[in-house]
């Protein structure tokens, strides 16, 4: 999720030595949905492994599915309905198994021939039961697929780190799409960490409506920093 920020970052870098510009290591980030979660999962990185290159002052989302553990198991709790966001999620699937270290025949997860990530949108259900095979399916319900609830919580960026830096998260409370449950709980996780995190939920908010506010209030919130 967020190799392609890093990759960016470094190759502006160059170019500012190459130019002579003047600049200093001072990093804002920031991202709306899967935005979001590749502004976070790089704010972990980049102070973890880039910390002379780069200092993170702040890094503010909107509706990140930080919690991907979690946002996936909503998924099989649902398994028989419709999921008006299933497409999405079979996207982000395969795009898991593609980069992480599963890569695994895409004939063991899907219902249908699945060759590359167009085909993996265009599902021929939204009930996770006709998309997902039975295998798959029941070996991650029961528990026996371990090296996929590590791919997943590999992908969670909800905890277990302390932010260098402040983060601001922005949630709608009616997001159809990436529950607010991500954010509560991010909030939590990185505070218990002791991280110096501020959450903005906002009352009745769907995955777009707070657009605005979140660029408003992250403009306002860098302003301060500066």
């Amino acid at each position: 999720m967020f190799i392609s920020n890093i990759d960016g970052l470094l190759a502006v870098k160059k170019v500012l030595k190459q130019k002579k510009a003047d600049y200093d290591n001072r990093l804002f980030l920031t991202g709306w949905s899967q935005g979001a979660g590749a502004a976070l999962s790089a704010h972990k990185y980049i102070q973890q492994n880039y910390a002379e290159d780069f200092s993170v002052v702040a890094t503010s989302g909107l509706s990140g599915p930080y919690n991907f553990s979690h946002f996936a198991e909503t998924f099989l709790e649902r398994r028989k309905e419709n999921i008006d966001a299933l497409p999405i999620f079979s996207w982000g699937l395969y795009s898991l198994n593609k980069f992480s270290t599963l890569r695994r025949p895409t004939d063991q997860i899907y219902t249908y021939p699945v060759y590359d990530q167009f085909a993996s949108i265009l599902t021929p259900s939204k009930k996770p039961d006709e998309v997902f095979s039975d295998y798959f399916l029941n070996h991650w319900t029961n528990g026996s697929d371990i090296a996929l609830t590590k791919a997943l919580m590999d992908n969670s960026f909800h905890q277990g780190w302390k932010p260098v830096g402040k983060v601001f998260l922005h949630h709608g409370d009616a997001d159809e799409l990436v529950p607010s449950y991500n954010t509560e709980d991010a909030y939590k996780g990185l505070t218990a960490a002791g991280g110096d995190v501020k959450k903005y939920m906002y009352p009745g908010g769907g995955h777009a409506s707070e657009l605005g506010n979140f660029i408003s209030n992250t403009l306002n919130e860098f302003n301060l920093l500066k």
